[in-house]
């Protein structure tokens, strides 16, 4: 079993770090019992990761009313999770709704900027500029 770092995002999608969220209860649990969890968490992850990847492939293909469920649905069970903004953003803009699609990838900003230790500073940079092209008007972030 690898062994997840104090620093590291929980595995239990909440979006704060591990040491502030499930490290004290995981420590008072059996070996056997976190090998068991660690399993599930990994099966959550890959299954997590695949909805991610189908959906990109929908927006790809053209197929956006399906992608943008596909989306809403990945939000709604992760609202913490960064990539999930950036795919109801990447549906906005390729449906030309770039003031929807600046919202989202500044939720996508503020979420990074929220876990700062997980060094994000050149993804969040690359946020800022798309934000200011898709909606000039805006303060910057």
């Amino acid at each position: 079993m690898k062994k997840i770092g104090r620093n590291n995002p929980c595995p239990c999608g909440s979006g704060q770090k591990y040491k502030h969220c499930c490290l004290a209860k995981d420590s008072a649990m059996a070996p056997e019992a976190l090998a068991a969890i660690d399993v599930v968490r990994r099966h959550l992850s890959a299954t997590m990761d695949a909805s991610s990847n189908a959906f990109t492939d929908l927006v790809e293909t053209g197929r956006l009313d399906q992608a943008e469920r596909l989306g809403q649905d990945l939000l709604a069970r992760h609202p913490d999770e960064p990539d999930h903004h950036e795919r109801i953003g990447m549906s906005d803009e390729s449906r030309g709704k770039h003031l929807e699609a600046a919202d989202c990838y500044r939720k996508v900003v503020d979420l990074m900027r929220a876990h700062p230790g997980d060094d994000h500073f050149d993804l969040q940079a690359s946020f800022v500029r798309r934000i200011a092209e898709l909606d000039p008007s805006a303060r910057p972030c």
